[in-house]
């Protein structure tokens, strides 16, 4: 029996856009594709120019979520602006399960409840 493995796509980071403080501002995305799910691992600050380039390629991969469930591990997630709980918001509505278990990202996970209702 044949089966496929998860596929995985990790965005790239451009050096040139913050210089030497890259490791303080970058977010990095990867997605694991399978036949019933795809899984989003986020990891640094989901903020500013971070967030609008999520959003772009949360819209690039509607159609292949389609019928599957959709899952956001934000476990390494550092920080959260404005434009970052608003991203969040989107795939939440959209039905994206969010996973946490740090406080930080519980808070910002529980206000987002308060923007839904």
């Amino acid at each position: 029996m044949a089966f496929a493995l998860p596929f995985v796509y990790v965005a790239p980071v451009p050096k040139e856009r913050f210089g030497d403080r890259l490791e303080d501002t970058m977010l990095r995305t990867m997605i694991t594709e399978t036949p019933f799910e795809q899984t989003w691992v986020l990891q640094g600050r989901l903020c500013g120019r971070w967030a609008e380039d999520l959003r772009e390629q949360w819209d690039r991969t509607r159609c292949a979520r389609r019928g599957r469930r959709c899952t956001v591990d934000l476990e390494d997630v550092a920080f959260v602006d404005s434009k970052g709980e608003q991203m969040l918001l989107e795939m939440v509505t959209e039905g994206a399960e969010v996973l946490a278990s740090r406080a930080y990202m519980k808070n910002v996970l529980e206000s987002l409840n308060h923007h839904q209702d």
